[in-house]
């Protein structure tokens, strides 16, 4: 019943549903099969979405808009404005094509598309053009797929009638979301994950929930890293949600050529004025120059250094001071986190104006990276002196798809309530997440509902709390965050011991200071800086004094040291009885892992393989070649002296033994750039390959993982990129994990196997949806196992250790033959799962 609700221009638009439409949408990946590498399916999919709604969205007036641009042609006047105005929307197409005709001239599908879209206005040529689409046409045309692309789409119904921009807008960004997930560029670049975007924005609006309710508000919000357009859109959904008649309008930049097509192409559909999305960059050429802003929302990339930029910067630090963007200071050119966060202060409105309120996403290292007088200090100090920062939210590891640190959400704002003004409000969200059932790249935690709202209460209501054992909320001055660091000199001694007097260019009588002995104090801001040295000074070198010339005010804000609970070791007695207590807690968890009855599968067949024996009747035989893209490692450069470039982990066969908990292979010290893969035409493998030993001992071992992150392996092993949504990737994790590769192996006095042997291996394989639930299934599972042996080994006072080792090697032995009987189909665990599947697998 999809397609014909995709059909049709009656279908009621309340009741559709965006991720059936999208899975629809992106089901045109099985045309591009073969032809494209699966990361680079949404450049084709993601621009035919927008000419396809575009093409809908201007059917109703095409008529008019031709008549008016034949008239004004006639009269010799710019149409422009005309034509806007007959179209009724922020662009328009002079082409007599549109979709349905290109389908009528088969023959020249290729020169008709390039003509139909020259016909849009400016704006949205320059969206098609980021998208390098012609390119994509080009590549489709030779590849004899353009017409069928073109006619899939051109019968996908996106009229407004039926797909509001709203719902639109959440199709878009479902398919944007696909696209970030399977590509192999850094998917953090381009995508903050949707619960820190809502958090932040929950953090934005709240004080002003009130004044954003009031019919006909209009304001403004500005990302100057735009990205994809996640932060602007959620934004948007929010102020909608909360007043229909409420109006946000949305400004940002963005540097890279796809996203800022994509972000561009975002705020079209949601009737957006396209013009505010501006391409470039931020620091050197920025795009709303003496523009002010009501809210902003950034996620910049962390840890990037400004070298390509630094002479701009300078040179506005240095001549226009404080009427720039960058007075108060300048960090190391190696991180410009704070280069962002100064940006961002330049576009506040005026507090006589209405004022304005902005989050940022930052990393550890601005809270307290520099000493006194340095241009991070300077920074802090700046923020902190004319009271801007309202709170910073400590979020916790893992939460990013490119990297695992932690993070840290600034709030600031120059029109705080009274109650806020001169504090500053930490929180420690570190501990609010659950663990995803599937990582993305360094994403393995996410936020719920109810940490965003926990998060939001503590905020809003701007109060102390603690979770029962440590601080979560803690309010401070923001003078608690500055200290004076103070020179401390000692007198230079001769070989006597005696004080030598008199320094070269000063007046006679006074010490010579020992340059050796001098040290620095810091001393906070709300002590006196003379009672501070005679308490902590002088008791330890009576002969010291302060060099009041040296001296320097600094700021840092050492976010965990306030949330640091020293945890006391428990008491003999608690601990034994504890202990007494673990017989029957592994009791109960064995209990736990045996009590399932498996149902089997109905019917089964003959699967031709004998280690398979029988299978289900409506399983298939797969050869592991079929399952996606089969590659060998590469040699390790032993030399890249000189070589520049993004940095990606090399994977040495040894490291499949230092896996996390999770199968993913850890960040490898072992490093190769990019341009140097590239030179030795080393594959780079996606996150979420599965790779293992093709040789040596390792092989032996049959230890299966998966990627965490882009990365290089070596030729020691292999890697399995699957064909996603075709295969699940954890299914076939489970699957190959059976596989001995032992016993297939080239004998010889170091075993190996090539790339043939492991491509022809077969395997049994279900639908998609039926893949996700064994290996939901099995993740339970083998999860309450892995558990129960942990539990084991860290306590054997279940009896001896004997007895506890035998004990954990049957419960590793039952895991293995649970594994086996659910991927080879001898039991049914289809009714066994209630964790419901993501919701684009049930569409």
């Amino acid at each position: 019943m999809l397609f014909p609700a995709l059909m049709h221009h009656k279908t009621n638009k309340d009741t559709m549903n965006h991720q059936s439409l999208s899975a629809f949408i992106w089901s045109v990946a099985d045309l591009l099969r073969g032809d494209y590498k699966q990361s680079d399916y949404g450049k084709v999919i993601l621009p035919f979405t927008v000419l396809r709604r575009l093409d809908c969205v201007l059917e109703a007036t095409k008529e008019a808009v031709l008549a008016e641009y034949a008239d004004k042609q006639k009269l010799g006047i710019n149409p422009q404005p005309f034509l806007l105005r007959k179209a009724g929307q922020s662009f328009y197409n002079t082409s007599p094509l549109d979709m349905k005709k290109l389908m009528g001239d088969q023959d020249h599908i290729k020169e008709n598309l390039f003509s139909y879209i020259q016909g849009f206005s400016l704006e949205v040529r320059d969206i098609f053009e980021r998208f390098d689409f012609y390119t994509q046409v080009d590549r489709l045309a030779k590849s004899g797929l353009l017409y069928q692309v073109t006619e899939r789409f051109a019968h996908v119904d996106l009229h407004p009638e039926t797909v509001s921009n709203s719902q639109m807008g959440l199709v878009f960004e479902e398919l944007i979301r696909k696209f970030a997930e399977i590509s192999n560029e850094t998917a953090g670049e381009h995508f903050t994950p949707r619960e820190v975007i809502k958090l932040m924005v929950n953090l934005l609006f709240i004080e002003d929930d009130d004044v954003l309710a009031k019919p006909g508000v209009v304001r403004t919000i500005y990302d100057p890293t735009a990205g994809t357009g996640g932060m602007l859109s959620v934004a948007g959904e929010y102020l909608e949600e909360h007043n229909p008649e409420a109006r946000l309008t949305m400004f940002g930049q963005e540097l890279n050529p796809e996203s800022y097509a994509i972000c561009k192409a975002d705020m079209l559909i949601k009737g957006q004025d396209v013009a505010n999305i501006v391409f470039g960059n931020t620091f050197s050429d920025d795009g709303h120059i003496l523009k002010k802003f009501d809210y902003m929302l950034s996620n910049p990339p962390f840890g990037v250094e400004w070298k390509k930029v630094e002479k701009e910067i300078r040179n506005e630090h240095e001549k226009q001071g404080y009427n720039g963007r960058f007075g108060p200071g300048l960090p190391r050119v190696s991180d410009g986190s704070l280069l962002f966060l100064l940006h961002l202060i330049s576009k506040m409105r005026p507090a006589k104006d209405g004022g304005s309120r902005f989050g940022i996403v930052l990393n550890g290292s601005p809270l307290f990276t520099g000493g006194a007088g340095s241009g991070e200090s300077e920074i802090r100090r700046y923020v902190l002196e004319n009271d801007l920062v309202e709170a910073i939210i400590g979020l916790p590891t893992d939460m990013f798809y490119n990297t695992g640190i932690s993070t840290y959400v600034w709030i600031l704002s120059n029109r705080k309530p009274e109650h806020r003004k001169g504090k500053l409000q930490l929180i420690d969200a570190s501990g609010f997440w659950q663990k995803m059932r599937k990582s993305l790249g360094s994403k393995r935690k996410e936020l719920s509902d109810q940490h965003i709202a926990e998060i939001t209460r503590l905020f809003g209501q701007f109060i102390e709390a603690s979770d029962g054992k440590k601080p979560i909320s803690k309010i401070f001055k923001n003078s608690d965050f500055g200290y004076r660091t103070i020179t401390v000199e000692r007198p230079l001694k001769d070989e006597n011991g005696k004080i030598l007097l008199g320094e070269k260019g000063k007046l006679k009588g006074k010490p010579q200071p020992d340059s050796s002995l001098r040290d620095t104090e810091n001393v906070p801001l709300s002590d006196d800086v003379e009672a501070y040295f005679k308490r902590e000074v002088l008791p330890h070198a009576p002969d010291a004094w302060i060099d009041h010339d040296k001296t320097k005010v600094g700021y840092e804000i050492p976010f965990n040291r306030h949330f640091y609970i020293f945890e006391t070791t428990r008491q003999l007695a608690e601990l034994d009885v504890y202990l007494k207590g673990v017989t029957e807690h592994i009791l109960t968890m064995l209990e736990q892992v045996s009590a399932i009855n498996f149902p089997h599968y109905e019917k089964y067949k003959d699967s031709g393989i004998e280690w398979l024996g029988k299978i289900p009747d409506h399983w298939a035989i797969v050869p592991i070649k079929h399952l996606g893209r089969l590659k060998g490692g590469a040699g390790f450069p032993h030399n890249e002296q000189g070589i520049e470039g993004e940095e990606l982990s090399f994977h040495k066969v040894n490291a499949l033994a230092q896996a996390g908990s999770d199968g993913i292979l850890l960040p490898s010290e072992n490093t190769i750039t990019r341009n140097t893969a590239a030179q030795l035409g080393a594959f780079i493998f996606p996150p979420k390959s599965i790779v293992f030993a093709k040789v040596g001992a390792a092989l032996l071992l049959g230890r299966i993982r998966l990627l965490g992150e882009d990365a290089c392996i070596d030729n020691n092993m292999m890697g399995l990129v699957v064909r996603q949504p075709e295969y699940d990737v954890d299914f076939i994790k489970y699957a190959m994990s059976l596989v001995r590769f032992d016993l297939i192996a080239n004998p010889g006095a170091v075993p190996s196997l090539n790339e043939a042997q492991i491509g022809n291996f077969l395997l049994a394989i279900p639908k998609y949806e039926e893949q996700q639930i064994i290996a939901t299934f099995l993740d339970r599972e083998t999860t309450k196992i892995d558990a129960l042996i942990q539990s084991m080994a860290g306590n054997l006072s279940i009896g001896q250790t004997k007895d506890a080792n035998s004990m954990i090697a049957l419960l590793q032995e039952r895991r293995i033959a649970l594994i086996s009987a659910a991927v080879t189909g001898k039991i049914d665990v289809r009714g066994l799962v209630s964790t419901t599947l993501p919701e684009e697998a049930a569409a």
